[in-house]
Formats: structure tokens, sequence, C-alpha cells
């Protein structure tokens, strides 16, 4: 079971497990002098009866993927396509928040960005004076020795590149790079970025439809459901029995003109035969029930989500606001007290405000949880489609209904009981 804190959260988790596996498998055929991946260390690695990291992935493989719920099929999707469609590059999530957040003027004084805007302007005149400098006398002159008219660069200052240079003895204390510093990433070719065919093999998917009803709108449906558990443990209890005798198609995504398969042809008879079933999984829709393609499972439970949900972006930028307003007077109190403009106050002394620093890390952790919350909404949001890839057809497996015949728990045959006359006894 994946822990899943907050919307996103296991979208995060299936490209890091991806991106893991994908660095690995490059470090070895690479043969690269050190792994993309730092090694794991594993404590009970060679006990009696462990199973070694390959094993453990070939169970995971062979065993199935429960996903509840439409949302949970969103980001699942949605973690494929980043481990595998978007390159190996691996980056914390805090340095990207970090670098966004860099130089937005939050703590940079008016002085830090005016110094900083100078520097780039510097800078920039620097570098064009260098290039007019260089295109005024493109051949060279004539009495020039290292003017040459079929170069149209001057290549007088670069030429300590042509002369053999005389190798200098290393200091004691100079230090050799060492292949730790080196970006083993650059010595990967551009191929290795590109998705791996054909795909990995991947869980099969057992999807199980779930809705959850909150807010007061939806308070009868709460009462009906606290009367009628016994349809969501049906629902939970066909759904084990088809992790273990449910057959595996596959998975039925965007069909173009004339295009289908033995996936959708399993869906199709499942379409077919549902009319038969107990009318007990009414209440919580599935794929079969509605379309006939998976990508719009559970598709009728996003008419249940709350108001508040759809405001969640909004809600999100109130909560940034606030937290910059009263920011701005932290920031300068840290400062007056670091550099001792005024002297703390006797509840200062007693609880000591933040530091600048700690009000830095404090405001990343914030962005890191917002930035998070909004894009794990911009995945699971009402009408938002599940990620799909036409090269992904064919790929996917998920559990089919059982058939009847292989049914492990067939209904009784109903019995019919002839009515016998009673004898009305009259005193």
């Amino acid at each position: 079971m994946v822990s899943c804190p907050q919307y996103g959260s296991l979208a995060r988790h299936v490209s890091s497990h991806i991106l893991t596996q994908r660095r690995l498998a490059l470090s070895k055929q690479y043969n690269l002098p050190s792994p993309l991946e730092p090694p794991v260390l594993d404590i009970m690695a060679g006990a009696p009866g462990q199973l070694s990291p390959e094993q453990r992935e070939e169970r995971r493989i062979s065993g199935g993927a429960i996903l509840v719920g439409r949302h949970t099929l969103k980001e699942y999707m949605k973690g494929l396509e980043d481990g595998y469609m978007k390159g190996i590059k691996r980056e914390e999530r805090e340095k990207v928040v970090e670098r966004v957040l860099e130089g937005d003027g939050v703590f940079e004084t008016k002085e830090d960005l005016e110094r900083q805007r100078q520097e780039a302007i510097e800078m920039m005149n620097s570098a064009s004076s260098t290039m007019s400098s260089s295109t005024s006398n493109p051949g060279g002159s004539p009495t020039d020795p290292n003017s040459n008219p079929q170069n149209p660069f001057n290549m007088t200052a670069m030429s300590f590149m042509n002369r053999p240079m005389t190798p200098t003895p290393l200091s004691p204390n100079a230090t050799t790079p060492t292949p730790s510093t080196i970006d083993v990433e650059s010595l990967l070719p551009e191929s290795a970025s590109l998705p791996p065919s054909p795909l990995p093999e991947q869980p099969t998917m057992l999807l199980v439809p779930w809705t959850n009803h909150l807010g007061f709108k939806q308070v009868p449906y709460m009462l009906w459901d606290l009367f009628n558990e016994r349809q969501k443990y049906r629902i939970g209890g066909e759904a084990g029995l088809k992790l273990i005798f449910g057959p595996k198609r596959e998975f039925v995504g965007k069909q173009g003109a004339g295009e289908g398969g033995m996936g959708q042809e399993r869906l199709l008879q499942d379409i077919a035969g549902g009319d038969d079933q107990s009318n007990a999984t009414s209440s919580l829709p599935t794929s079969s029930s509605t379309s006939s393609s998976d990508l719009d499972f559970d598709l009728d439970t996003e008419a249940y989500y709350k108001k508040a949900f759809n405001e969640t972006t909004t809600r999100i930028q109130k909560h940034r606001d606030s937290y910059y307003s009263e920011l701005a007077p932290r920031i300068l109190l840290a400062r007056e007290l670091a550099s001792g403009t005024r002297e703390p106050t006797a509840d200062e002394l007693a609880k000591p405000p933040a530091t600048e620093t700690e009000l830095r890390e404090e405001r990343l952790k914030r962005e890191v949880r917002w930035k998070n919350e909004e894009e794990g909404y911009e995945i699971v949001k009402k009408g938002k489609e599940v990620t799909w890839d036409s090269r992904w057809n064919g790929w996917l497996k998920v559990y089919a209904d059982i058939p009847e015949d292989r049914y492990p728990a067939l209904p009784l045959p109903k019995v019919e009981v002839k009515d016998e006359p009673v004898e009305q006894v009259v005193q």
C-alpha cells in the first residue's frame, strides 16, 4: 500500500520508482564510472529467504496494482508518463522550487536588485564590446602572421590551443578530479533519454470503483450508504475474486478509426454481460456501464466532487497572499535583530523570532507544499482526462470480469416452493 498524503503524491512515487530502475539499468549498460543512483543499503541481503532486488521487482510485476477510484488511475498514468516519456534527469523537488524562487525580490532589498541589474548590464556591455572587436578585423592585417583569409575569425587570442602545453607538476595540495565529481549523465548518448523500446512490462491493473460522498448536499447519499454497506462489501469481494481468478486483457485507451484489439473485445463482452449482473453496484458506476474505453473508468464519480475542491487553486493563492503579507515584517525584524539596529524586547528574548535563514527554509517548505498541491489538483481535477500516449497501445494490462464458467461461487438456483392450503381451525 502506497501512502499518499496529498494529491500528486502517487504520481511522484510512480515516476520516482521508474526513474530509479531506468538509471540503474543505464549505469550497468554503459559501465559508468559511478552509478547514476546511489547504492541502496540492504541489511538483510543474503539472509535465508530474503529476495534480491531483481526478484522483488519480478514479484511486483507478476502481482498486480490495485487502483481504487478514478483519481488514483489519473495519478498512476501520469506517473508512468513522467517516468518513461520525459527523459532520465532527476532533480530534487526542493532544488527546482528554490531555483524558481531565486531572485524574486522577497528577501532581496532594492539595493541588491539594483546591484544585480547593474552587474547584468555590465556583463552584456563587455560581451558586446568583445564581439565588436573580433568582427572589426575578421581577416587580420596583411602583415599579421596569424591572419588567414579562409578563417573568418581572428584566432590570435586562441592560438594557445594549437601549441603544445608543457605539463606542470602538481603541487602536494592540488586535487585531481575524481569520478564522483564527473557528471556521469554527460557520458550517456542522447538515445539514453528516449523511452525504452519496447516499454517494460507493468503490473496488471485492477480497477476498483469508489465514490466518496462529502458535503452537506450529499448527506442523503451518506445515509443511504450507511444502511447499504453490503454493496461496498460485495464490490470489494468481487474485486478480490477478479484479482485471483479473473483473466487479463489489454488496457483500452483512445482508439482510432478501425482500431481495436483483444482488450476492446473483452471490454465489450463485459459491457454486454453487465445487464445480467446485480443492480447492487449501480451506486458505484464502472467504465463498463459508461464507455468502451478504460480511460473513462469511474467517470460518473466526478459529478460528486465538492465545490470547495474545485476552488483549490483559489484557496492556495489566498494562503500564499496571507503568508507573504506577514512575511515582510518578519524579515525586517530578523534583519534588525541580526544587525543590532535595536535591542530585543523581553518577549523576543523569551521566545526568539525566526532568523532570516530559518525564514528562507520555512518559505521554501511552504512553496514546495503549495506547488505540489497545485500540480496534484491539475492531475485529478474534474474534467481532466486520464493521461494517455498512442505508443501505449497493447502495453498495459487490466483484470477483466470473471466468466460464468470460471466463477468460483455461483449463486444457488432458486427453488420454487408450492404453497399448500392450511386448515383454518375455528373454535
